[in-house]
């Protein structure tokens, strides 16, 4: 709006001027006079660009500007330190002249209209855990996880870091949120939500759609050690979820384990039920689906603590011995009704994987190290580097050059060259 009023009164065309400031709830004339003045004055020599280039935020605020939310475009520009018209017009100004292509490489056709909101939410905590990878260290793994995110290119509505409450915890592990600061008090795409430690991670998942309900199309939900590795993933997704469930009710998962015949007259009542693996994405009309399903009494989050085993067979003892496991298998279980998927029969290709090659799933165990899990719950310790590459998410432990090195049992100088002098088979 500011820059079209600037024009308006740059052409002396006070219609069209005054049109603008009505439509902007600005009626008084001392607020029209005020509003005038800052408009013609001189802008800040400040390279409004650069600034905005420090935080990440164009790609954003040049987003809220192709959806005329000059509200939204307002407050970015206000959490970068650009506070005056001023500096808010030439901001404005530039974004609008640059080419096409100029602030990152083009997103999939999903996300480039800026059509789907897509909400970003890591489960964390920060008590001990039995985490004992030595890369990285247990207290960088939420921080390697945002770094990742900073180094791709994507169109994220928003990421929210929950942070589940610790303060019982006879424990902490050292350095989890402070070596995070940087990402929490510097960029304004991602917000900290705290809750009760209930429910591990898809307790902390459901809080936040609680919070935001329907502000957003689609939620992905992560735990703090996966990631995603290739950019665009969020326009990946969602070209996947729609192609998966054409009218937009499901939930998309790195893998589905488990099986439909966990019960019943016919079913096998020792193996587990349909559940999810990796991470989750799902539409806010599924989880608006799954809110109003009679059966939870409008409390699905609630009613992950109360399955038994006359739910499943396996639920008492998986209670007993891992409750992680447990809250992972009444979490989908909450979504009987709802479809699952997983990505792994999609060519990776297309979207900046490796040509030919679907999309892979690998997991890490600390115990095990680093397997592949193939369609059908199949899993696979022998990988290969293009492997790696067609991994949509992965887990922190080999999402740079150090991780692949220290926790991948790969000969990465003979991956990368097949045709050198080596005729040795890989073991």
């Amino acid at each position: 709006m500011e820059a079209s009023a600037l024009l308006a009164l740059r052409q002396r065309d006070r219609a069209a001027f005054l049109e603008q400031l009505k439509a902007s709830g600005l009626t008084k004339l001392g607020e029209r006079l005020r509003y005038e003045q800052q408009l013609l004055a001189p802008p800040p020599p400040a390279d409004v660009l650069s600034a905005a280039r420090a935080h990440g935020e164009c790609l954003l605020a040049l987003r809220d500007l192709s959806r005329r939310d000059h509200a939204a475009f307002t407050r970015r520009c206000e959490a970068i330190g650009l506070r005056t018209l001023g500096e808010r017009v030439q901001l404005e100004q530039t974004l609008r002249r640059l080419p096409a292509g100029a602030l990152h490489t083009p997103a999939p056709r999903a996300l480039a209209a800026g059509a789907a909101r897509v909400h970003y939410v890591i489960a964390s905590f920060e008590g001990y855990t039995k985490r004992t990878h030595y890369y990285p260290p247990p207290g960088k793994v939420l921080c390697l996880h945002l770094d990742q995110l900073c180094a791709l290119s994507h169109a994220l509505a928003q990421v929210t870091v929950v942070q589940a409450e610790s303060s019982g915890c006879a424990r902490t592990t050292a350095g989890y949120y402070s070596s995070c600061k940087h990402h929490f008090e510097g960029n304004p795409l991602v917000q900290v939500q705290r809750c009760e430690n209930y429910g591990y991670s898809m307790g902390q998942w459901l809080k936040v759609y609680e919070t935001y309900r329907d502000a957003f199309d689609y939620y992905l939900f992560m735990e703090d050690d996966y990631c995603p590795t290739m950019h665009h993933f969020d326009a990946t997704l969602v070209r996947i979820y729609q192609r998966k469930f054409p009218n937009n009710v499901g939930l998309l998962c790195s893998v589905v384990q488990g099986s439909k015949a966990y019960d019943g007259p016919h079913g096998s009542r020792g193996c587990f039920p349909i559940h999810w693996e990796g991470s989750v994405f799902v539409s806010s009309e599924t989880l608006r689906k799954l809110y109003e399903c009679p059966r939870w009494a409008g409390d699905p989050r609630g009613w992950m603590d109360r399955l038994t085993s006359t739910e499943a067979a396996c639920l008492d003892a998986m209670r007993k011995d891992y409750l992680g496991g447990y809250y992972q298998l009444t979490f989908s279980l909450l979504f009987t009704r709802i479809e699952h998927e997983d990505y792994l029969d999609v060519d990776s290709g297309p979207f900046g994987g490796v040509p030919g090659k679907p999309f892979c799933f690998p997991y890490w165990c600390d115990r095990l190290g680093l397997y592949f899990i193939h369609r059908g719950d199949i899993k696979k310790k022998k990988y290969t580097l293009e492997q790696v590459r067609a991994s949509l998410i992965a887990p922190v432990q080999i999402i740079d050059e150090e991780g692949l090195r220290v926790n991948a049992t790969l000969d990465l100088e003979r991956e990368r060259n097949p045709d050198a002098n080596d005729t040795t088979e890989l073991s």
